[in-house]
């Protein structure tokens, strides 16, 4: 049995463990890194077997896709190797699932990883990464841009490292300028909500 732990943000503990194939046991996975669409892991092997064309997805307990990699690679040799999975629907934390190894350009199932995301501590239920809002100037000083084709009638607001919400407006048009000279220079987070949710998470940083 092998356990990964990733410190993600708020240190999000993320864990890989009980390889459930005898092929899988060559394979190291260091996983993972969450963008704004995207959830990226590094994967080796420690034997010269190869995974032909592989491609992982990461399912949910249910086992409907959360994220899947479009196929870059012919194999994974001894690494580390950098793979992106698009993200296609909402992570919800706490989260238990399972990341797949497929080869064969998922033709074949090689290797099923349980995975269990803890939840945080900040009162961030709901991460949807799957959207087109930007954030312009980033790192920025006095004011930032966001943009996205679903602002307008939203709510856009801004989170420090501990998830307290320091200012929450009502967006009025696709594009909305934020005054940020009152933010200490750090890290924050630049959240749109809907219905209640975040559907999207964007990090700042205020120079």
């Amino acid at each position: 049995m092998k356990k990964y732990i990733l410190a993600f943000f708020f240190s999000v503990p993320f864990f890989i463990h009980a390889q459930n194939l005898p092929q899988c046991d060559s394979l190291v996975i260091d996983c993972c890194t969450l963008g704004n669409d995207t959830i990226s892991l590094n994967a080796s092997n420690t034997t010269t077997e190869l995974f032909g064309y592989p491609g992982f997805i990461l399912f949910d307990s249910n086992m409907d896709t959360i994220a899947k990699e479009n196929v870059t690679y012919f194999g994974i040799g001894g690494g580390p190797q950098l793979h992106e999975m698009v993200v296609m629907a909402p992570l919800v934390l706490p989260f238990s699932g399972y990341l797949n190894l497929y080869y064969m350009f998922y033709d074949s199932l090689g290797c099923s990883f349980p995975i269990t995301i803890a939840d945080t501590s900040t009162g961030v239920q709901n991460l949807f990464y799957h959207t087109d809002v930007r954030v312009y100037p980033n790192p920025a000083a006095d004011r930032v841009t966001v943009h996205s084709n679903r602002l307008a009638g939203n709510t856009i607001q801004v989170i420090d490292l501990s998830g307290r919400i320091l200012h929450q407006t009502r967006a009025m048009k696709n594009t909305e300028v934020l005054n940020i000279q009152s933010l200490s220079t750090g890290i924050y987070f630049i959240e749109l909500v809907s219905g209640g949710a975040v559907i999207s998470r964007t990090k700042l940083i205020k120079q």
